[in-house]
């Protein structure tokens, strides 16, 4: 197996997620939202949304894995919407910062004790040349019952974890 690689997060990433982290509101939580957007339960990347609407401007060009992201790419957001190549990269880069520089699942005990989005993944530590645990972008509303692209409904999780066949949500206490 091979070893867990550190992110190298970006000064300009840093600043940007700190002033996130910091001035995310209560009231931004609990504000209603134009999509779909879990109402309860955890909800890892809501800072990433909230920097977003306050208009970071310009977003940094970001290196990932040896490939270069404008994260100034258009990011629409729709109901029925996968995320963008540069919003997964947001949430690794974030989930990253998070945790020391290491990517780990937010499917564990610490960010959803109730096992309101499923089971726990079995491999909470991510590994980007890893394959049962490679990182993946999870929606916590199922894109195909009306999940959005807002960063909101977001979760990193494992390979594993995103793809298991017998995985259920129960999603409708989270609308």
């Amino acid at each position: 197996m091979p070893a867990r690689q550190q992110v190298m997060i970006p000064n300009d990433l840093h600043q940007i997620f700190r002033a996130g982290n910091e001035n995310l509101s209560r009231d931004f939580m609990n504000k209603p939202q134009k999509l779909a957007f879990p109402t309860k339960g955890s909800r890892p990347y809501a800072a990433l949304d909230f920097v977003a609407e306050q208009g970071t401007d310009p977003w940094p060009v970001m290196k990932y894995n040896g490939r270069e992201y404008d994260l100034n790419t258009n990011q629409n957001l729709y109901p029925h919407m996968g995320f963008s190549p540069e919003q997964k990269i947001l949430i690794k880069f974030y989930n990253a910062w998070l945790n020391d520089g290491l990517l780990v699942s937010d499917a564990r005990a610490e960010i959803d004790p109730d096992k309101e989005y499923g089971e726990w993944d079995v491999w909470p530590e991510l590994n980007e040349m890893g394959a049962l645990d490679s990182p993946e972008v999870d929606h916590i509303i199922p894109s195909m019952s009306g999940g959005s692209n807002v960063f909101g409904d977001a979760r990193l999780t494992s390979w594993y974890c995103n793809n298991k066949q017998e995985r259920n949500k129960v999603y409708n206490m989270l609308i």
